[in-house]
């Protein structure tokens, strides 16, 4: 439930994002994302100023049958902005889930079948233009990863590739 309210808060915003594109401004981006803190998958980025956001969702199954599912969301806020550049510091958190399904698992405790695995963190990136409509993100960061209700706190980093419009 939690994945298809997402799923459909994403895709409003990637309509909006669609239609505000025609004002000739590319404050919107859409590509994929992997961190710790921002989450895995496919990623929507909004900054129309200084202050923005970003969300990240992807599902599906292992080759053991095991369905993951990443969602993740931050908050943006850009601190410089240069020709080729613009650096930011952000604030996320985002939540992993699994589920084994094969037949071998079925009689495994409730600890064992489902995972859960939330993130929080913030840290500092850069998001390096490459041409006019490409952008590269690198993050890094120290994120708080709760497993199984047991919590650490680990270094983190994230990669971003973003089509902008």
């Amino acid at each position: 439930m939690r994945l298809k309210n997402f799923s459909i808060i994403l895709l409003c915003c990637l309509i909006s994002g669609v239609l505000n594109a025609q004002k000739g401004d590319k404050k919107h981006h859409i590509g994929l994302q992997a961190g710790m803190t921002n989450g895995v998958g496919f990623s929507y980025k909004f900054i129309p100023q200084k202050f923005g956001f970003q969300l990240s969702a992807v599902s599906f199954y292992s080759r053991k049958e095991e369905l993951i599912q990443s969602q993740g969301a931050s908050l943006i806020y850009v601190l410089k902005e240069y020709s080729k550049l613009e650096t930011f510091t952000y604030l996320g958190a985002a939540y992993g889930f699994s589920n084994r399904m094969s037949k071998e698992d079925e009689n495994l405790d409730l600890e064992q079948k489902y995972r859960d695995i939330i993130s929080t963190g913030g840290g500092i990136g850069t998001n390096i233009n490459l041409g006019d409509s490409f952008d590269f993100t690198f993050q890094v960061g120290v994120t708080v990863l709760t497993i199984q209700n047991t919590q650490k706190v680990f270094p983190s980093g994230g990669l971003g590739i973003f089509y902008k419009f």
